[in-house]
């Protein structure tokens, strides 16, 4: 009785509902969870794809010829079924569209009960109203470290007075150390579980899923451990202290990619391919672990009371469709670049282009002693897009499933102009604003590590990238990009002025925050985690856009996410003001 009861009033008050508009808000519940359980399905069936043919793929050529029976069942034989899956997926995707069907009908009823229970107890649609973080004296606490880091930093720092400054070849050796760590358990785990175990669940280990689950599980001892991490900051350390120093060479000027660079492109995308039907997978996965690391986050710096953020929720959707309409791979950005520059010389920007077609506008603030605030997100998407594809459903963008979406990094690119266009309408204080979209992140933060720091800004300044994932997201901290050499990585106390201005921005916009530490998946980053927005005077972190199941066909963001990001851009804008410039430092106001 106790369980039926609220489900049955809220059947009773069906009529009732029609006649009050609360019966809208159930059929908004069942469309949201239609379009949720759709997508969820989609994944599923994606999966399901990739394990079936990799599990038979290597029965079948064992089977049709023996005499290759010793290559069917290795790595090479795994990548060729995935690169199938990936192939029937975009072209067929008959899995997809099945799962998807069930997904629809589970949705409906989900939906159905879900919004039928909150009429009947009463509870409101959310509507994303602000609150107040709890507060909190500063302590001081320093940056959250995995184990055996810390202990190494503390016996550095007894031995010689102090930990040895981080250098490129410090920044290698932890990103080899995390990735060899990473795959050394993807590759070990499941061999030492199907051996231990038996029946089905040891046939589950030597699929697909077996390395999937590994990753995570070795991921999240890097970063309660750090056993790799540890190991390679210390060797890369060392090498770095006996290499000759010097000099950075200045940033070429790109010209047409020779043929190693045409080659190790064509290998990038193949591998593109084969890991499409289930990286999103491992963001998830990698997404469930971090939340292991999470702290409750807390208000420590004093800001003053502003009106709730708005902006125009259909301007921002629809510039985000033409935006993502514009295909602009690496090295074919011209047209997105020549879109965004005009939006910001329309707002009243000085825009500076790079030789490589990096952007950088500058508007001056009128708080003149408070920290030049720098927005960024990347102008290249990691496939090309099509506008033909685009799927716009009542809560969410997607695609057709053929292309992905170019909500990575689109979103970010929409939100920022948004953002910064709703603050000069609503004629608020702000500070100096600097707007950099660079080129050829994806292939590997090409126009963001060309960059030198006084190229945007030679004062103090606060960064905010927005190109992280989920919208209610904050990783504190981000490793150096592996196949960026130049690369760094950052780590940040949530009591950091920088961490302070995106969690009241947050707050004030109605998100409910998740704070972290670090990702499980190493390897990964933005262009945040270049010298120049992360270097002397410019600080800066990664922050959610709301872009999910990126470098996929599966890629989607939900309407609201993009408005909230938006949102989010007006906080970090005028929350700046509340900081002033001291000398080289920026501290409270207040």
């Amino acid at each position: 009785g106790l369980t039926i009861n609220p489900l049955s009033r809220g059947v009773a008050k069906l009529p009732e509902a029609r006649a009050n508009g609360a019966w809208d808000h159930i059929k908004d519940s069942v469309v949201e969870s239609q379009e949720t359980w759709a997508q969820r399905g989609r994944k599923v069936g994606t999966l399901a794809a990739a394990i079936l043919v990799t599990s038979t793929m290597p029965l079948l050529i064992a089977s049709a010829a023996p005499v290759l029976a010793g290559l069917a069942f290795t790595t090479p034989a795994m990548w060729a079924g995935l690169y199938l899956t990936a192939v029937e997926e975009k072209h067929l995707g008959l899995a997809k569209k099945a799962a998807a069907l069930v997904g629809y009908a589970v949705g409906s009823g989900v939906g159905l009960v879900k919004g039928a229970a909150k009429e009947a107890v009463g509870i409101a649609p959310e509507t994303h109203a602000a609150y107040e973080l709890p507060a909190r004296r500063p302590t001081g606490d320093a940056p959250r470290e995995p184990v055996l880091p810390a202990l190494l930093h503390k016996l550095q720092k007894t031995l010689f007075g102090h930990v040895p400054q981080r250098s490129q070849a410090t920044e290698i050796g932890e990103g080899i150390g995390i990735l060899g760590a990473t795959m050394a358990g993807a590759l070990t785990i499941p061999i030492l579980f199907a051996g231990a175990a038996s029946g089905p669940i040891a046939l589950l280990a030597t699929t697909l899923l077996g390395p999937l689950v590994a990753m995570t599980a070795a991921g999240v001892e890097e970063n309660a451990l750090g056993m790799g991490r540890a190991l390679g900051e210390l060797a890369g350390t060392a090498v770095g202290a006996v290499l000759p120093k010097h000099e950075g060479r200045p940033a070429k000027t790109p010209g047409q990619p020779g043929l190693l660079a045409r080659a190790s492109h064509g290998v990038l995308h193949s591998l593109a391919a084969i890991t499409e039907p289930i990286v999103t997978f491992m963001v998830d996965s990698a997404g469930l672990a971090n939340n292991l690391f999470r702290e409750k986050p807390w208000q420590t710096m004093t800001f003053a009371e502003r009106p709730h953020p708005t902006v125009d929720a259909q301007r921002v959707k629809d510039n985000f469709i033409k935006l993502v309409g514009i295909d602009g791979v690496y090295r074919k950005e011209q047209a997105i670049g020549e879109e965004l520059g005009h939006q910001l010389k329309s707002m009243g920007f000085a825009v500076k282009q790079q030789p490589d077609g990096t952007l950088i506008g500058t508007l001056p603030g009128t708080v003149p002693d408070a920290p030049t605030v720098l927005l960024s997100a990347h102008q290249d998407t990691v496939m090309p897009t099509t506008p033909e594809s685009i799927r716009v459903d009542k809560t969410r963008i997607r695609t057709d499933g053929t292309h992905v979406l170019g909500g990575d990094d689109r979103a970010g690119c929409a939100q920022i102009l948004e953002g910064v266009r709703s603050v000069l309408e609503q004629k608020a204080d702000r500070p100096e604003i600097k707007v950099v979209f660079p080129i050829g992140e994806e292939a590997g933060l090409k126009g963001a590590a060309a960059l030198r720091p006084e190229d945007i800004s030679h004062r103090p300044t606060l960064g905010f990238v927005c190109d992280s994932t989920a919208v209610d997201a904050v990783y504190l901290a981000n490793d150096s990009v592996i196949i960026t050499p130049s690369s760094l990585k950052y780590n940040y106390s949530q009591e950091d002025p920088l961490v302070q201005i995106v969690l009241r921005s947050m707050a004030t916009a109605g998100t409910r925050i998740r704070l972290m530490h670090c990702g499980v998946m190493a390897g990964a980053g933005t262009d945040g985690n270049t010298p120049a927005f992360n270097t002397g005077h410019i600080r800066s972190i990664a922050v959610g856009a709301g872009e999910r199941d990126i470098h996929t066909g599966l890629e989607n963001i939900k309407i609201d996410d993009l408005t909230q990001g938006a949102r989010h851009v007006v906080g970090y804008i005028t929350n700046a003001c509340d900081l002033k410039v001291d000398g080289d430092a920026v501290v409270p106001r207040h």
